[in-house]
């Protein structure tokens, strides 16, 4: 099983935090008096924010702020909004749309987003996930990511998209590389991001970590897609499916629309609450807390020892290669040596090849590692080939006197 780590559960919550109040020259923020919640305190209420954004990052705050103020008022314990929800969703690759995107990215926890939405959540003693351009430290370029923090302002997760769309997406962001499950308040949760939630082994993968509830924040104008696959999401899975759209118009987009259809449904598939409008909209509703199991018993059917010899296990992801390879070959570090990896899975049957020829020929799925034993020594020298099976997780090594060709692919780690 890829190496991802669970995060306890976030116990106890705050009193009200006194309000934000920003530095000169930025713009402050009013939450309001929230002394008690207008709803009951009976089960669980879940919700979702069908968001339109504009422009200018303060003013949607400002407008979410609003809309956490309204769920506070009907008893919300978990709330999601859409992808990209605190700016526009970029409209193109231009120089303008990469200085926006620049200009709006912003460390977690660093950042003004942060701040704000960290204060709301303590103040209304609400769990809340959104979606926002995380800044990097590491790349050039920044994430395309969802934050969730809990009903103490303290920080529960960040997940970065894991699958870009070609083009747009590809050229601004730099992908995720690992999911993790987290603990919050209402049960353990994964975070997808539109275009995740086409691929099923994304939330089949949460499941089988034990996530309870897959939240998903969309920019999305194919309302086929989320007609068709979402119900499906969450009854596979067995977990509750919280998504929230974006709606509008997209920015430059000649006319396209982001489609709203945010809605909440259950393991079973049935959808428990709708947006009913194209614009933004507060969807929730009022569940007990053992409906959040409801559905477990599906995944314990599952057959794994038959969807091995299909080669339809989870495959390891490129986090779990790395360390399998370090903790069987470098167990005391592995000082004096470098390594590289393929940044993706090679398919059965590839070739890998040196500068004399074929070395090896994948028998199945793997991850490629190659090994500098002499990483000074110049051409012939002593130098491994490690190959990580993606489904068997086996490690196989062969010995070689040349570096591969692919190695200007490759990446250290």
């Amino acid at each position: 099983m890829p190496s991802i780590r669970r995060l306890s559960f976030w116990a106890g919550v705050f009193g009200l935090f006194a309000l934000l109040a920003m530095s000169a020259g930025a713009i402050a923020f009013d939450f309001g008096g929230a002394a008690a919640s207008e709803g009951t305190d009976d089960g669980l209420v879940l919700a979702v924010v069908q968001f339109e954004p504009e422009r200018i990052k303060e003013d949607n705050l400002a407008r979410i702020g609003a809309l956490v103020s309204e769920a506070f008022s009907v008893g919300v314990d978990l709330l999601v909004f859409p992808e990209i929800a605190t700016t526009l969703y970029p409209w193109g690759v231009t120089e303008e749309v990469v200085d926006y995107v620049e200009d709006n990215a912003e460390l977690i926890p660093d950042g003004l987003t942060f701040t704000y939405m960290s204060d709301l959540a303590a103040t209304y003693e609400m769990t809340i996930c959104w979606g926002m351009i995380e800044a990097a430290q590491d790349t050039d370029r920044p994430y395309n990511s969802m934050v969730m923090v809990g009903p103490d302002g303290a920080l529960i997760g960040v997940y970065r998209k894991l699958h870009l769309v070609p083009g747009v997406e590809t050229t601004l962001f730099t992908a995720g590389e690992r999911i993790e499950v987290y603990g919050t308040p209402l049960g353990a949760a994964g975070m997808l991001i539109c275009y995740d939630r086409r691929f099923p082994e994304l939330a089949r993968t949460y499941a089988l970590l034990g996530a309870q509830l897959l939240l998903v924040g969309a920019a999305t104008t194919d309302s086929t897609v989320d007609e068709h696959i979402l119900a499906t999401r969450a009854y596979e899975n067995a977990a509750w499916l919280l998504f929230a759209n974006q709606a509008g118009p997209a920015a430059g987009g000649a006319g396209r629309l982001f489609h709203g259809g945010s809605r909440i449904i259950d393991p079973s598939g049935r959808t428990r609450a709708e947006a009913i409008t194209e614009a933004s909209e507060l969807v929730w509703t009022r569940i007990e807390a053992s409906e959040l199991s409801m559905g477990r018993g599906l995944l314990g059917n599952r057959r794994p020892d038959a969807y091995a010899d299909s080669g339809a296990l989870l495959w390891a992801s490129r986090d779990e290669a790395e360390s399998l390879v370090r903790a069987e070959l470098f167990p005391t570090g592995g000082e004096g040596h470098t390594r590289h990896i393929l940044p993706e899975i090679l398919d059965g049957g590839a070739q890998i090849l040196d500068w004399n020829g074929v070395v090896h020929v994948l028998d199945a799925a793997a991850w490629f590692v190659f090994i500098d034993d002499q990483p000074g020594a110049n051409w012939e020298h002593s130098c491994r080939y490690v190959f990580v099976d993606a489904v068997t997780r086996e490690i196989l090594v062969l010995d070689g006197q040349i570096p591969p060709r692919r190695l200007s692919e490759m990446e250290p780690f």
